[in-house]
This record gives C-alpha cells, sequence and structure tokens, in this order.
C-alpha cells in the first residue's frame, strides 16, 4: 500500500509539473503576460530617459522609438513629456488582448520564469557575438564610468523594447499576413521570409543614414544573424521573452564590458 501511495503521488507531481509547463508554454506569447512582463521596463526605460535626456546621448537616439513617436506626433499628440512610443507599446498589447477575448486571470510565477528563460536564451546571441569578433548589438565600451554605464543600459532597455515592438511585433508580422493571406505562400517558407525580412532592416536601421554607425560588413552580419534569431525566438516564444532576451544579452554585454 506505502508503494502504491508513493507511486501515486510521484505520478501526481509529474502531471502537475507537466501541466504547470503546458500552461507556461501556452501562455507566454499572449498578450497580457507579454505586457505584464516588459511593463516594468518600460516603466524604467521612460522615467530613467526622462532624467537623463538633458545630459546623456545628445548624439544617440533609437530609431524604432523615434518611428514611434514620430506616428504619435502624426496625430497630434506630441508633448515633449509624452511617451508616445510607451503609450504605443501598451496600449497595442491591450487591445490585442481585448480583442483576442483572453482570460484577466494571471499566475504571477510566470514572469518570473520568463525572466529565467529569456537569459537562457541571450546565451546564442552571446555565441553570435563572439563569433562576429564583436561583443554588443550596441556599441560597448571597455571601463565606462558609471555614468556613462548607467545611460548605456538605460538606452539598451529601450533599445529591447522599441526594437522588438517595431522590427518583430510589427515588421515580421505585417510581411508574414502578406506572404500568407495576399500571396498564399506555404505557412513555412512565409515565416522563414518574414523572419529574413524583419532581420535584414533590422540591422540596415543601425547603419547611416538611418541609424549613427558607419557600415562594418561584420558588424552587419552579426546584426543579420541576431536580428534573424530574435525572430524566431518572437514567433516561438512571444514578444515579453524577445524582448527579454534583447534586454538580458544587452545588459551582459555591457555589464561585462564595464568590469574589464
Amino acid at each position: 500500500m506505502a508503494r502504491m501511495a508513493a507511486g501515486s503521488a510521484g505520478r501526481r507531481k509529474r502531471s502537475t509539473v507537466g501541466e504547470r509547463w503546458a500552461y507556461y508554454r501556452d501562455a507566454t506569447p499572449l498578450p497580457l503576460y507579454s505586457l505584464i512582463f516588459i511593463f516594468p521596463l518600460v516603466a524604467i526605460y521612460e522615467v530613467g530617459a526622462l532624467m537623463l535626456r538633458p545630459t546623456a546621448w545628445p548624439e544617440r537616439r533609437l530609431v524604432a522609438q523615434g518611428a514611434m513617436q514620430s506616428l504619435f506626433g502624426w496625430i497630434g499628440a506630441d508633448a515633449p513629456w509624452l511617451s508616445g512610443a510607451a503609450i504605443i507599446l501598451v496600449v497595442t498589447l491591450l487591445c490585442w488582448h481585448v480583442f483576442s477575448g483572453g482570460s484577466w486571470r494571471v499566475r504571477m510565477w510566470v514572469p518570473a520564469v520568463m525572466i529565467a528563460e529569456s537569459i537562457a536564451l541571450s546565451i546564442p546571441l552571446l555565441v553570435i557575438g563572439r563569433i562576429g569578433a564583436t561583443m554588443a548589438l550596441h556599441q560597448a565600451t571597455s571601463g565606462a564610468s558609471f555614468e556613462s554605464l548607467r545611460a548605456d543600459l538605460i538606452l539598451s532597455l529601450g533599445a529591447a523594447l522599441y526594437e522588438e515592438f517595431v522590427f518583430r511585433l510589427a515588421v515580421l508580422v505585417i510581411v508574414l499576413s502578406a506572404l500568407t493571406h495576399l500571396f498564399r505562400a506555404p505557412r513555412g517558407v512565409a515565416m522563414a521570409a518574414a523572419v529574413a525580412v524583419a532581420a535584414a532592416i533590422f540591422a540596415l536601421c543601425h547603419v547611416r543614414p538611418v541609424g549613427a554607425e558607419a557600415w562594418d560588413g561584420v558588424r552587419m552580419a552579426v546584426r543579420l544573424a541576431a536580428g534573424a534569431y530574435l525572430g524566431v525566438v518572437f514567433l516561438l516564444r512571444g514578444l515579453g521573452v524577445a524582448v527579454g532576451c534583447h534586454a538580458a544579452y544587452d545588459v551582459i554585454v555591457l555589464v561585462g564590458a564595464a568590469r574589464d
């Protein structure tokens, strides 16, 4: 009887773990969990950027955020203290959740596990950077001062948030929808093409005249590979984990460079 009871308990435990994993796997790509996961990053970035804007990175800008801000200004809401990019991101995810008819019930252990998954998924990006002989998607300087590191960390959060929104949630999804619905392309082909197009635009937007960097073949190859990888993460794991993966990579690189 004791053995039977122990075996039954073991099966229940395995069943519970399996059920939690299935729930986590299916829940993390949902817009509500993406919003809950990235909202603290949005708050940290927007407050930090507002505090540092008068003195930090006058010559540096986030192309993705600038595009979103321009869209917001186009409809007349262009107050300097109002972050149109943040509002667009939050409202988009809220509307997506409402129109999808999803449940508002939240299990708070899910965002906690998303942090661990994001860190783990950043490892291939580090490998890509090593292979490409460059250590960051954004330039990192060794031995940076605390003030410079703080500004770079805040900027990297904005890059993770708004680049994933624009290049993955917007560009990738639009290309994927066009290929599948307008051109009737097979789903696999459409997904591969959408990932490639979004990665190419992501890479090109970092160099002049759109971005601030000069053309460099190695860095461009790294960005293409990184953009493709983040596109796959987005398709498989959703916006929240893609943002977390991007942010974890940048933070690891910046902190590591500052310690050298």
